[in-house]
Parts: structure tokens; sequence; C-alpha cells
């Protein structure tokens, strides 16, 4: 067996181990609806197709809303209705569930958010913190008597020591694997670029699949 064969096996036996374990911990028979109440682009995703693109970015020219596309996997950063970069992300590993219902579900929310703060040592390389829990989440979570849980990121891979193999294992399956607690990852490249680019109380939008 080729070398770089016996490292995807080894690496995507490691993801699906890891999302095995959390699925079996986060399994939910609640279903939350999508809140698309505001955003511009989930409500009729087909609408990112029409945008232009922008190649440079200057001080009229800023990126004021992140898209994000379940049914894609991409991550859009737009500056006044046009496309500047776009990302292949994973997410949580009960993607498959829908919205995030309660605390360690797997899921990644769905809604109208924004960048609550930027951390630049956090435990996945660098992180931008999305507004998550919003009001709409908090009621559904109180009518259910549920924690709908807090600290969904767009972050990189894993940082910090005794990571080394972590982050080659992600290396390898990313981002075909959706293999976070509920967050939005990209690489540790992609991160350092969005996090230049990206301020604080930019609008997000998480469109469902």
């Amino acid at each position: 067996m080729h070398v770089c064969s016996l490292k995807s096996i080894l690496s995507l036996s490691l993801v699906m181990a890891f999302a095995s374990a959390g699925l079996a911990a986060g399994k939910s028979n609640l279903v939350k609806p999508s809140q698309m109440d505001k955003t511009k682009y989930c409500q009729d995703q087909e609408k990112l197709k029409t945008l232009t693109s922008i190649v440079h970015l200057d001080e009229r020219n800023r990126i004021d809303r992140i898209v994000i596309q379940k049914s894609t996997k991409q991550l859009h950063l737009l500056s006044q209705s046009r496309i500047y970069k776009t990302y292949n992300v994973a997410f949580g590993f009960g993607f498959s569930e829908g919205n995030k219902v309660k605390m360690k579900d797997g899921r990644t929310p769905e809604g109208l958010y924004h960048v609550e703060l930027k951390n630049a040592q956090s435990a996945y390389h660098r992180a931008l913190r999305v507004s998550y829990p919003n009001a709409n989440d908090v009621a559904f979570a109180k009518a259910n008597r549920v924690n709908p849980g807090s600290d969904i990121m767009i972050h990189g891979f894993p940082s910090g020591k005794n990571k080394d193999f972590a982050r080659w294992a992600l290396s390898e399956t990313h981002p075909k694997f959706n293999w976070t607690q509920g967050c939005i990852a990209v690489t540790d490249k992609e991160i350092e670029e969005i996090f230049s680019l990206v301020t604080v109380n930019t609008a997000i939008e998480i469109c469902p699949r």
C-alpha cells in the first residue's frame, strides 16, 4: 500500500471516530426551524450566483458581510454585495441533523448573527466568535428547556502542544468531513486571511441546506 493511501486511511479513521463519538453524545429529537428573518441571501441563495466579484479592497470597500452556505459548504466574504473571496468549509459533526438545538449536539446554527470578537490566541489557531445564541435561539431553548450552548466560531485547525497529529489528520480530510463541535472551520492559512480582513460586528448569515 502506498504511504499516501495509508495516511489517508488513518486520518479518515481518526476524523470518523471523533464524529461518531460526538453524534452518540449529542443526538437530539428536537427540530428548530431556521430563522431567516433579515438575512439578505439565505432566503434566496440563488442570488449569490448573480453577484459580481471584486479583486481589491480599500477603505471604501471593506468586508461587510459573511455568508456561509451549508448547501455548498462554502464561506463567502462580501463587500457591498460583491464577492471578494470564497472558501470551502467544514461544519459540526451533527451537520446532517440541521439547525443547532442545544449544547453539545454538534450542529452548526442557522440564521443572522455577527462577529462578536476576534481571538488571536484561540485553541484553533485563530477564531472569530459568532454571536450565537441570538434572541431566537434563547427563546427556543427556554421553551424546550435545553441549554442552547455557545462559543460558535469561525476557526482554523487545532493549535498548541500535542496537536500535531490532529492537524495532520485534518489536513488530509478537510473540508470533506464535518469535524467541529458546531463551528465553521477553514485551514490555518485561510483563517489568517479572514482574520485580517474581517472586523468585529461584521454581519454573518448562516444558510440552511
